[in-house]
């Protein structure tokens, strides 16, 4: 049984005897579901404050990619719909109302977008200013970076569809444990990062939520402070274990004296 609420679709399972819920941070529109409807693959179709949204429950919600959502870039009268407001007829089709009219549509006529987006870095910044390097950024695969400079990546995922739909996952490797949260935010910072090396990697997904699960990857050296070098740490050893042994030297010398 599913429910529309005023915090997210809800889901009764009869047999379990408990609510599974769904909210924006799952992939759900807006938290504010005004009516619930299926269509004939068992989809669950939402008006909601901020568009409408098809839920696939038959599919493990990875990244919020059982939901899809539509607003008025898609075709929709309006974003915000009112309570009590949809209907089903016969041949399938599905309403929903609210503030500008009522948008009638049949499920089975929308084409989703199967194309597997390839993501690319197109910019790359150090200290907030445009870094141009010897091969386009977008192309290159092995980047030198200081510890100290706060460095940014701008990505862009190539599927035109709907750009500002896209979605993004990085990681890097070496620093991060896990792929970030999907996000539509096309810039990636870091600052200060340790010497060594690193892999970044990042992945897009189109505004139907099909990821492209071949990441594309830069490799990153961070040259260490001086203090951190192998060097470093081998000179200051050598001086101090030096300095020891001309102290027990003199120490020996005035007890002898």
């Amino acid at each position: 049984m599913w429910f529309a609420t005023s915090n997210g679709l809800s889901k009764y399972d009869l047999a379990a005897k408990k609510f599974t819920n769904y909210t924006e941070k799952d992939g759900l529109s807006n938290n504010f579901v005004s009516s619930v409807l299926s269509d004939s693959l068992n989809n669950i179709w939402m008006s909601t404050n901020k568009g409408i949204s098809k839920f696939n429950p038959n599919i493990e919600n990875i990244s919020g990619s059982a939901f899809k959502n539509y607003d008025q870039k898609d075709g929709l009268l309006n974003n915000e719909h009112s309570q009590g407001a949809y209907g089903k007829l016969r041949n399938g089709s599905l309403l929903f109302g609210g503030v500008m009219g009522v948008n009638i549509f049949n499920p089975s006529a929308i084409k989703e977008n199967s194309h597997f987006p390839p993501a690319y870095i197109v910019s790359y910044k150090r200290a907030g200013k445009n870094i141009e390097t010897d091969t386009a950024i977008t192309y290159k695969k092995y980047l030198n970076l200081s510890w100290r400079k706060l460095f940014q990546f701008e990505l862009a995922a190539l599927d035109y569809n709907s750009p500002s739909e896209n979605k993004y996952m990085y990681k890097l490797e070496g620093y991060d444990n896990d792929w970030s949260s999907p996000t539509n935010v096309r810039y990636v910072s870091y600052t200060e990062l340790p010497g060594g090396d690193y892999v970044f990697k990042v992945k897009a997904a189109n505004d139907d939520g099909i990821w492209n699960e071949t990441p594309n990857y830069i490799y990153i050296t961070v040259v260490p402070p001086f203090w951190k070098t192998v060097w470093f740490y081998i000179i200051v050893s050598v001086l101090g274990f030096g300095g020891i042994i001309v102290f027990i030297q003199m120490r020996t010398r005035a007890v002898k004296t």
